[in-house]
């Protein structure tokens, strides 16, 4: 794969999380990407918790496009959702990729803390793919979905794999 940047979070002055920390205070566990933007943004939301930090959460790998701005990383045109969701970036991984890697770590955290409220902080990429694994849709369907920093997604799962989607890109900050 390609090389993976590793930038700092941009994160609002701690007296500007407050309604952030409202909204995600009754929580059991936090789970975060390797990632450092990720490993701030929890370690800012849930300072009393040491996030358990889960490889497989990190954000698509976009390989040479790393770091490039959206408009500088062109798609070749008249891709549909599946073509989208299966375009590998040069030395990258597709989003398709992106969710087989995601899916079994997802299903382990659900199936290990059954019952438990977690807070996952994550990427993007990685919030579509919860959403794709909890419409039970291939890849294909989730990459419609826009994620907001910042924002909250609430996904419920319940025993047998089933799923309800809460909410979607919340905002409270």
């Amino acid at each position: 794969m390609g090389r993976r940047s590793d930038p700092h979070a941009v994160l609002p002055a701690p007296a500007d999380l407050g309604p952030l920390w409202d909204a995600c205070s009754d929580i059991d566990l936090a789970v975060t990407s390797p990632l450092r933007r990720a490993r701030e943004t929890a370690g800012a939301l849930f300072p009393e918790h040491a996030p358990r930090v889960v490889e497989a959460l990190a954000e698509q790998d976009f390989g040479d496009w790393d770091g490039r701005a959206y408009a500088d990383a062109s798609m070749p045109p008249g891709l549909d959702a599946k073509g989208i969701a299966g375009f590998r970036p040069p030395a990258g991984e597709s989003f398709a990729d992106l969710l087989e890697r995601v899916r079994p770590a997802i299903a382990g955290l659900a199936e290990t803390h059954a019952d438990r409220r977690l807070a996952v902080v994550a990427h993007g990429g990685v919030i579509r793919a919860a959403l794709a694994m909890a419409m039970n849709a291939d890849a294909s369907s989730a990459v419609a979905f826009d994620i907001a920093p910042l924002s909250l997604t609430s996904i419920t799962l319940f025993g047998g794999g089933g799923a309800r989607i809460d909410h979607v890109n919340r905002v409270v900050v």
